[in-house]
């Protein structure tokens, strides 16, 4: 088949005089012949316009482009056009139907811009980026992307959109806005129009007037009132390494004796006890003493007790609450005033075989003969605690 030659004079393209084309065919090329106007142009974008109204663009660099498959028969307009904007009039040309036109099939859609690019981009080889940018700018010069929406401002499809301060539309600045807002809320303060009424009174209470304090003391409370609440503090030490401990029972036993108590303790957790020569009246009752805390049975035979003909014999006893149980142990102890400080461990040491629960640290204690005929008419007993 043969080329399509075009002429561009001016502006006014010339084809060459009796050139007809088939319709649905890809082979026809044109070629271009442009006078110095486009010189400045190395992509161009060549419009082909049919018989049905629509056209179909090809951009390429050269003076050579294939002619796209004209998809209805008779006169096909061709122009060319470049840059923002360099444009050219229409040559004309006819278009025979082919054996597809009967068909009314419609056209194939030609590549759209991108694939478009990419073509050309690869028909140019190794070039530089600069050129693949200048060949995009060309033809996006050429194509513009135009917003279509008639609902868009123009301002608003500016590249560069307006920008305004505070007064230029009549608003109020930030400064001047925190100023004002300053303003309004002294004068709602100073008309008094916002104050509720007064609250109820708190409870009293002391406040902490404590004189006469070291560093390093705590303030401990001294008084309270019905309700419990503090209305008086005194400055104490701070207790270094758990609480001191206390004599809280110290007895020389001169006569029978059924009890020996201790009330009024502060949560005691710890008692340790010694036992001096303790004997009964009788020469058979020899039961020893039992341990109560706070009213419960803790430890029996926590102290030990002998008959009156029995030997005299001293030792200790310890008990301790773990915050669950209360643990007993009791030496074996021995004959003779001489071992009062004999530290060796004993033979026959004892524990109990089960432990008290649910007793807690003790406010009070009692060591207890089980009856009168186990009373100790002699010895020595002497409590610690903390």
């Amino acid at each position: 088949m043969p080329d399509i030659s075009i002429t561009v004079t001016d502006k006014r393209p010339v084809c060459t005089a009796g050139i007809t084309v088939v319709c649905d065919n890809s082979d026809y090329i044109v070629h271009w012949d442009l006078d110095e106007e486009w010189s400045a142009y190395d992509s161009k974008t060549m419009r082909v316009i049919y018989m049905d109204s629509t056209y179909a663009d090809t951009v390429f660099s050269g003076d050579s482009v294939a002619l796209p498959p004209v998809p209805v028969p008779g006169c096909v307009q061709i122009g060319l056009y470049a840059g923002d904007i360099h444009t050219s009039r229409m040559a004309l040309l006819r278009a025979l139907s082919s054996v597809r036109s009967a068909s009314g099939a419609p056209a194939n859609p030609t590549p759209d811009v991108y694939d478009q690019l990419m073509e050309l981009i690869k028909g140019m080889g190794g070039v530089e980026p600069d050129d693949i940018a200048k060949a995009v700018a060309d033809y996006l010069a050429a194509h513009p992307i135009e917003e279509t929406d008639p609902t868009v401002p123009e301002w608003a499809k500016a590249e560069t959109k307006p920008t305004y301060s505070a007064a230029e539309v009549g608003a109020i600045s930030r400064s001047d806005l925190q100023a004002a807002t300053d303003a309004a809320l002294a004068q709602a303060k100073a008309s008094g129009e916002f104050d509720g009424p007064a609250g109820p009174q708190g409870p009293a209470g002391a406040g902490m007037d404590v004189t006469g304090a070291t560093v390093g003391q705590i303030a401990k409370i001294a008084a309270v009132d019905a309700s419990g609440v503090p209305t008086a503090w005194e400055p104490v030490d701070m207790a270094s390494g758990g609480k001191a401990w206390a004599k809280i029972i110290d007895a020389e036993i001169t006569e029978a004796t059924m009890l020996f108590e201790a009330t009024g303790l502060d949560n005691v957790t710890e008692l340790y006890c010694e036992w001096v020569g303790l004997k009964t009246a009788s020469e058979t009752g020899k039961r020893e003493l039992d341990l109560y805390i706070n009213d419960m049975l803790v430890c029996a035979s926590w102290v030990d007790n002998n008959a009156s003909n029995g030997l005299y014999r001293l030792g200790y006893s310890l008990s301790k609450y773990n915050g669950l149980v209360w643990y007993n142990v009791k030496s074996a102890g021995i004959v003779g005033n001489e071992n009062t400080f004999n530290t060796s461990m004993g033979a026959y040491g004892r524990v109990s075989y089960m432990l008290a629960r649910d007793v807690g640290a003790a406010k009070k204690i009692k060591i207890s003969a089980v009856n009168a005929d186990n009373r100790p008419v002699t010895g020595q007993i002497r409590v610690w605690a903390r």
